[in-house]
């Protein structure tokens, strides 16, 4: 059995199974998700993944895990989270030392919260815990297409999805996704967040890069505000605003688009990444946070890097 901590919104919900997947692939085991995460004392989420192509025989309950092995993954996992504070603690912006994945690694967990790949070697253990967020491909390179398979959206598609995804698929559909809000209404996760919301000039630049290199291209804005877009932007090129029924429908637009221009964002990044058009065309920020190591490893493909600056509000 492998028991995994779900946390954090649907990007990172997919980040996390894409590793978990890997993980029960590789060692043949079955899977208990954790949900308990999703509830955080600065931020919380709901599971999303019940509208993909996920497999049916996952396991929510803790309960119906051994004791022991429950009793493993709630102490291990309580004491590297401690543990991870304390380096944090003590310098600002320090990397967790990969000898600590490596001590997790002996006791059969997989730990990783730091924003750099880690790579784990294969083991020889039952009874796996998972937690961290796992933003690199190369977590789970080696099955990316069934992966990339399973989180495409299942659930039906409206009639609106289906003529905007017409649409897409018969033009140069460009998708802008655009960080523009982080939950307002709860100013601690800003607080808590060090992404920071990248300058307007950046969607600007990386759409002019796509119209340099395809024809007659059409802009797509999805946005998790997209009043605060329509308000304060002022694109280079006509747009189409993006207004989804939800964040799987969002999702499904997104990745039937051909090119991109994608925020510092997890959704984005899958948005991308799911893209089927063999010739997709990718922009990319070149850093991902104001603040903090870099996530050298998030990157994927053959992207077109534009460097960016972060508001200071």
């Amino acid at each position: 059995m492998i028991i995994v901590h779900m946390m954090g919104n649907l990007g990172n919900q997919m980040f996390i199974y894409a590793m978990a997947r890997a993980l029960q692939l590789e060692y043949k085991q079955k899977l208990t998700f954790d949900l308990g995460g999703l509830q955080r004392g600065y931020y919380s989420a709901n599971y999303k993944l019940n509208s993909f192509n996920i497999p049916n025989d996952i396991n929510y309950d803790l309960k119906k895990v051994g004791f022991l092995h429950r009793i493993k993954y709630k102490l291990t996992s309580f004491i590297y989270h401690i543990e991870y504070g304390i380096i944090q603690r003590i310098k600002e912006n320090l990397i967790v030392p990969q000898f600590v994945c490596k001590f997790w690694l002996k006791f059969g967990c997989f730990y990783n919260v730091n924003r750099q790949f880690y790579n784990f070697p294969i083991i020889s253990k039952e009874n796996l815990c998972v937690y961290g967020y796992f933003q690199s491909e190369k977590y789970f390179i080696k099955y990316k297409e069934v992966i990339r398979t399973e989180l495409r959206v299942k659930s039906p598609i409206s009639e609106k999805d289906q003529v905007l995804i017409d649409r897409m698929q018969s033009q140069n559909s460009v998708a802008v996704s655009i960080r523009a809000s982080i939950a307002p209404e709860n100013p601690k996760v800003k607080d808590n967040l060090n992404l920071g919301f990248i300058e307007k000039d950046y969607y600007y630049r990386g759409m002019l890069e796509i119209a340099k290199r395809i024809e007659n291209p059409v802009f797509y804005i999805f946005a998790d505000d997209i009043d605060i877009v329509k308000n304060e932007f002022d694109f280079p090129y006509p747009v189409i605003y993006v207004t989804p029924e939800d964040s799987s429908s969002g999702m499904r637009l997104m990745y039937n688009c051909k090119h991109y221009v994608i925020a510092n964002s997890t959704f984005s990044w899958w948005g991308a990444y799911l893209s089927e058009y063999p010739k997709s065309i990718v922009v990319m920020p070149d850093v991902y946070d104001r603040q903090g190591p870099p996530r050298l490893d998030i990157f994927f493909g053959n992207p077109i890097k534009l460097p960016v600056n972060f508001l200071t509000k």
